[in-house]
C-alpha cells in the first residue's frame, strides 16, 4: 500500500471503529505476520493470490460476527433495562432498606443469599443485583 503500511491502517481502523471486522489482504504472506495481525485486531488474513470463494466466505463470517455482536448488545440493553432498579417498585421503609442493601451489594464481588416468601420478588432482586454489578458480563 503506497505511503502507508497495512499495520498502520489496521491500527487506525481499530481506533476509529473497534467493532468493525478488518480483513487484511497481502501479497507477502508469512505465518508470523498473519498471527501478529490477528493479535493486533484483524478479523482474518488473506494472502494473494486468493480464491474469490475464500474472500466471500471470510466476508460472510465477518458479517455474521457483526450481526452476533449487535444482537448481543441489543439483548444486553434489554436485560439491563428490564432489571434496572427503576423497575423495582415499592414505597415502604422496609423496601427502601432493601434497595439500599441491593445498591451496596452491587458494588461488591460478594456472593449473596436472598431469602423470602414465595412471590416476594427474590428472582427479580437477584437479577437486578447481577445486571447492576461488575459481574454482569459473566454467567
Amino acid at each position: 500500500m503506497p505511503g502507508r503500511g497495512g499495520r498502520d491502517l489496521l491500527q487506525e481502523l481499530r481506533r476509529r471503529r473497534p467493532d468493525m471486522p478488518v480483513v487484511v489482504m497481502t501479497a507477502y504472506a508469512s505465518l508470523r505476520d498473519a498471527v501478529a495481525l490477528v493479535k493486533e485486531g484483524a478479523f482474518d488474513y488473506i494472502s494473494k493470490p486468493f480464491e474469490i470463494d475464500d474472500v466471500i466466505a471470510t466476508a460472510r463470517r465477518a458479517l455474521q460476527l457483526t450481526q452476533i455482536v449487535n444482537e448481543n448488545r441489543r439483548l444486553r440493553a434489554e436485560l439491563e433495562e428490564k432489571y434496572s432498579f427503576g423497575n423495582l417498585i415499592g414505597s415502604s421503609p422496609a423496601f427502601g432498606e432493601v434497595l439500599r442493601q441491593i445498591t451496596e451489594v452491587c458494588a461488591s464481588r460478594a456472593t449473596v443469599l436472598i431469602q423470602g416468601e414465595s412471590g416476594t420478588g427474590k428472582e427479580l432482586v437477584a437479577r437486578a443485583i447481577h445486571f447492576n454489578s461488575p459481574r454482569s458480563d459473566g454467567p
